[in-house]
Formats: C-alpha cells, structure tokens, sequence
C-alpha cells in the first residue's frame, strides 16, 4: 500500500486549525486507501500543538523561526512516505480533493503534481502561479497565469510563464532526492518556488497542473504585522532568482527595478511606505556591498537587522 507523508510548516497559525488541517489530510489519505503520517514544522516558539499522542502526526520545533524553506527540508527528512505533500497550513481542502491529489502523485510518481488554488469565494488564485524574474515580465505572467492556464485541458504541464505554488505541491520521494532539496533553504521566506520550479525542469521532471482539484488558499494570514520582514525578504528573493538566472546582471538590473518600484511606491502611499521602503533598501545594500553575488541567506535574526555595509553615507 502507498504511503503519504504531509508537511507543513507552521508560523503565527492557530492550533485549531492546523488540528482541523491535519484531520483533513488523514481522511483524504484513507478515502484514497494509503497509508498518511502528517509532519507538522512549528516555526513558533510561543505555541505548542498537541495532537494527543495520535502515533502519525510528529510535530518539530522549528526552534523559534527557520524559515519555511528550512522547514520543509526538516519535515522532509523526518518523513517516511513514499509520496510527499507540501501544505501550507492556511490551506483548506475538502476531502475528496485530497484523495484525488494523492491518487495523482501515485499514479504518476515520475512528475510533480499541482492543484487549481482558488480563494475564499472559488476564484483561481492566479498571483500563486506567476513566474517572473523583473517587473515588466510579472504583468504577463498574471495576465497568462489569470486567463490561460487553467482553461482547456483537465491535466496539461505546466507552461514556462507558471510556477508550481510551493501553498501546495506533491511528488515522490524519488523525485525530491533527485533535487537534493525540495525548497533551497537559501530562500528564507518567500522566492522558493521560483527557485524549486527552476530546479524541477532543469532536471527534466514534469510539473503536471489538474484543473479538476480545487484547493481553497487563504494567504497571507501568518505575515500580518511583519511588514519590514516580508518586504525585505521578498527584495532578497526576487535578488537571489535574478543572480540564479542572469547572474551579477540579472541581479544589477533588478536592484534598480527595485529601486523604481520603491520610488513609485512611495509616491504613491507615502504614509504607509516608509518602512517597508527602508527594509527593501537594506537588503538592496547588502547585495551592493556583495558586489552583486550571492551575499548569503537572511535568517529570522538578520531579516531584521539592518546591515553595516560601509555604503549608509552614500544612502
């Protein structure tokens, strides 16, 4: 019998709804008829989660936060299943949809498979899917992500112009070691499934997308009030996918695509803009004083800091 590991990483979620996400993936797991055991990653030091002693659920400490591409490296590692789910845990399936999604990655085992995510009203969630590296190309993606890509076939692979979602994502276990790593713990939060898309088609792996199952997302619950973290994380992602694909260029040219995108920004909601204004230029100046390499990963410490690179004179 086939078995399924779930992982999720958790931060700043509540525990009734992780214990009603997990009881999701179990019966999902049993419609389908395999065997499930859910890893669960707590990223927060201030909460606990108790699934009485239930012997297929394992909670990890994240030991305060490690990011969710660390956590998922450390849930997939302590996970057991032959095919392996990546949920957010704001994620709200039905149950027929999971075992439909389960009975998908056993039966094609050599691809990696991803559902329809729509909103809270049943609205495809097209921002989840766009793959871009600098601004102009964002506006494409979502026009092709919002009209074309879930329109015509029930099962298609995915097109350059989409990324798998890392909210929701299964493959075998085969196919994770082959990557080495499903999220590159580089990326802290996140610009990973830019990055795992990338990796998946370079090493000639499908990336299969099922309009048939559809998985409501909700989003973003987890990174209220963590405006200067997220927007300096989100400069450092979408710096590491431009050296990733161009390199030192790729990352020069979005530092000022950066640039003009804060400016326009703040001219336009000054008021509301200041921080999260600063907490991008940290991070455009960290890069700067790594002279546009790879200056290494933010951690929950760093992502907070703002860093002495010699350049604030010149700020």
């Amino acid at each position: 019998m086939p078995s399924i590991s779930f992982v999720i990483v958790v931060y700043r979620n509540s525990a009734e709804s992780i214990v009603s996400l997990v009881d999701v993936l179990q019966k999902g797991s049993d419609l389908a008829g395999y065997l499930c055991e859910v890893v669960v990653i707590n990223n927060d030091a201030q909460d606990t989660l108790d699934f009485d002693g239930e012997a297929n659920v394992r909670v990890l400490s994240g030991h305060g936060n490690i990011g969710f591409a660390a956590g998922t490296a450390l849930g997939t590692s302590s996970s057991t299943g032959e095919i392996l789910v990546f949920a957010n845990p704001d994620i709200d399936p039905e149950v027929f949809a999971v075992a439909n999604f389960v009975k998908k990655c056993v039966d094609d085992a050599d691809s990696v498979h991803i559902p329809k995510l729509v909103d809270c009203e049943g609205k495809l969630d097209y921002a989840a899917y766009e793959n871009w590296t600098f601004t102009p190309g964002r506006s494409s993606a979502a026009y092709l992500c919002r009209n074309k890509l879930f329109a015509g076939e029930t099962t298609r692979v995915l097109p350059r112009y989409a990324k798998a979602p890392g909210a929701w994502v299964g493959m075998s276990r085969i196919a994770a070691e082959r990557l080495i790593f499903v999220f590159d713990p580089d990326f802290f939060l996140y610009g990973e499934d830019r990055d795992f898309t990338d990796r998946v088609r370079r090493s000639g792996i499908r990336i299969l997308a099922h309009s048939n199952i559809s998985i409501p997302h909700a989003g973003g619950a987890s990174s209220e009030g963590l405006g200067g973290l997220v927007s300096r994380c989100k400069a450092d992602a979408n710096l590491r996918i431009a050296y990733r694909r161009y390199g030192r260029a790729g990352a020069l040219i979005e530092a000022a695509d950066l640039v003009v995108h804060s400016i326009t920004a703040y001219l336009r909601r000054r008021a509301l803009a200041g921080s999260l204004l600063e907490a991008r230029w940290s991070e455009i100046r960290r890069w700067w004083a790594a002279r546009f390499t790879d200056p290494g990963p933010l951690n929950s410490t760093t992502a907070t800091e703002r860093p002495l690179t010699g350049l604030e004179g010149r700020a």
